[in-house]
């Protein structure tokens, strides 16, 4: 999907409210947002995402990834957080613990010898 998807921003137009309830009797409140974006026709789809959330985005948009498949889209959330930034801050992160292990080691293995 990312390869053959569109990429676009998406205007949160409204939120569908619904309750869930589990065995035990316990409700959860959901929001699925209703998103806006121009189609690869150029004409305006309106579609509910199939991923909701317990608390009520206050994003005004969002960007997308859409694939049109037998007349319905098929809509993917694109993160690009997720995707580039978390991975690269992760990475120093790492590099950065080891560098702090190598020097605060380094004395103690020069003294044995």
């Amino acid at each position: 999907m990312e390869t053959y998807g569109r990429r676009v921003t998406a205007k949160i137009v409204k939120h569908v409210e619904k309750v869930s309830r589990d065995t035990e009797g316990m409700s959860t409140t959901y929001y699925y947002p209703i998103i806006e974006f121009k189609g690869s026709e150029g004409r305006l789809i309106q579609q509910e995402l199939k991923l909701g959330t317990t608390i009520k985005s206050r994003k005004k948009t969002m960007n997308i990834i859409y694939l049109l498949e037998d007349e319905e889209y098929e809509i993917l959330i694109d993160n690009a957080f997720l995707k580039h930034w978390l991975p690269n801050i992760l990475m120093c992160l790492g590099l950065t613990l080891i560098i702090v292990g190598l020097v605060m080691t380094l004395p103690d293995f020069f003294n044995r010898t």
